[in-house]
């Protein structure tokens, strides 16, 4: 049971980081975005389903 709580923390802890590092990802191709004057919304599109 321990090795199997370890083993969920470690990943946990890794797809938090692949998060962290999407959102800035995403954030700077906004940012582009915009300077080439094609601005990408802020709105997600799955909230409006």
């Amino acid at each position: 049971m321990a090795e199997e709580m370890q083993k969920l923390q470690r990943q946990n802890a890794r797809l938090s980081e692949d998060l962290r590092k999407a959102h800035i990802i995403i954030d700077v191709q906004k940012k582009v975005a915009a300077l080439l004057g094609h601005p990408i919304p802020d709105e997600d599109p799955e909230k409006e389903s």
